[in-house]
């Protein structure tokens, strides 16, 4: 997977999560209503042994390609491959044009996970949309938190009646997902229809649609 993430209140990283070798990888990043700024090596590529090489094409869109420079590989694992840094605006950030490359020159596929950007320093939380999306029977909802905070993730039918209490917990800072069977409090299956996620830290608030297609 290849995921975007919110660092700071200024700066997203993007995650490869992968289960087998990579040799290059390449991407364009697209922010929807928001600008970006410069762009940097991550951990898991910042060492002389990757090259990364950008084309800013606007205010909005960079391209990315990030490449090794010997014979060595990518092993299998997580973490940060680059950081954007995020100058302003509120919206979605999306990846597209995605080609990880195995060492024999294979392509690697890959699922995309985008971000919903808030430029906003109170907001404690920031929910992503559920993936898949619509869904049968199960989806992720991904969210992040700025701190540290008491969560409450809820989800509601079309008629605001609550389905289910998905999570109400203390969560750390970082990068959080939550898991929705589609089932009520007492483990019924819901009926296919638009329900909504409804996710709550501190005073911010935030709610996503969903569709449920059985």
């Amino acid at each position: 997977m290849l995921k975007l993430q919110k660092a700071t209140g200024s700066e997203i990283n993007v995650l490869l999560m992968n289960d087998q070798d990579v040799a290059a990888i390449q991407f364009t990043i697209t922010g929807d209503g928001v600008t970006l700024g410069g762009i940097s090596q991550g951990i898991r590529t910042g060492t002389p042994l990757w090259q990364m090489s950008t084309h800013k094409v606007d205010e909005s869109t960079i391209n990315v390609v990030i490449l090794r420079t010997g014979i060595h590989s990518l092993p299998a694992g997580e973490g940060t491959i680059a950081s954007v840094a995020v100058s302003s605006g509120s919206g979605r950030l999306s990846l597209s044009r995605v080609v990880i490359a195995s060492p024999d020159a294979q392509s690697i596929p890959a699922a995309l996970a985008d971000l919903e950007w808030f430029n906003n320093s109170d907001d404690a939380v920031v929910l992503g949309q559920n993936y898949p999306n619509p869904f049968n029977p199960t989806t992720t909802i991904p969210f992040t938190l700025d701190r540290q905070s008491t969560v409450r993730l809820l989800i509601y039918d079309i008629a605001g009646r609550e389905v289910k209490r998905v999570i109400e917990e203390d969560k750390s800072a970082g990068s959080h997902m939550a898991v929705w069977n589609g089932t009520d409090e007492h483990g019924i299956q819901v009926p296919s229809g638009v329900y909504f996620v409804r996710v709550q830290a501190g005073s911010s608030v935030q709610t996503k649609k969903m569709i449920l297609a059985r």
